[in-house]
């Protein structure tokens, strides 16, 4: 079954409306080495993140119909870029789930990441909400987020994403700012 058009258009705007922007300037010191990673296995990671979090819900995650992996640059609290590769990713994921089977479907995945140091950043549960049913979570020491939540007005799918701020390519020097 493809996702419909409304669903693929709903998992791209959520896409970018929610990238997060990585910063060297948001931490104490703004030249604190960055964490090292290639964009394919950051892409990898993004994705074994999306299907531990449908497998936990007792779904299954899809990438068909989404746009998988986005990339762009860090952008500094200052508006400060760099030219030293480093990036941030946007991954996003639908997956098949009844209305009435959704809020369960958060708070597995609630209960499976907050195992692995992931904590509440929102959760809602309204039916007369747009979306019905939202989960955020952040990891504070990888300061990965992710987010489940009921996709578009089918409300038979929901939307897994994962957001991997600031990583710096392997063999880069890192700018300094």
């Amino acid at each position: 079954m493809r996702p419909s058009l409304l669903l693929r258009t709903t998992i791209a705007a959520v896409l970018a409306l929610t990238a997060t922007a990585c910063s060297p300037s948001d931490g104490p010191d703004p030249n604190a080495p960055l964490p090292v990673l290639s964009k394919k296995s950051a892409e990898q990671r993004a994705r074994q993140l999306t299907e531990t979090m449908a497998q936990a819900a007792g779904g299954k995650a899809t990438p068909r119909g989404t746009r998988p992996a986005a990339f762009s640059g860090c952008v500094g609290r200052n508006g400060e870029t760099a030219d030293d590769g480093r990036f941030d990713l946007q991954y996003g994921a639908a997956m098949a789930m009844p209305a009435g089977e959704q809020a369960r479907a958060a708070r597995k995945i609630r209960s499976a990441l907050a195992k692995d140091g992931y904590r509440v950043a929102g959760y809602r549960n309204d039916p007369k909400a747009k979306p019905a049913v939202l989960l955020d979570m952040t990891n504070d020491r990888t300061a990965y987020a992710v987010s489940a939540e009921t996709a578009g007005d089918s409300a038979q799918h929901m939307v897994l994403r994962v957001n991997l701020p600031c990583h710096l390519p392997p063999g880069t020097k890192q700018q300094q700012f």
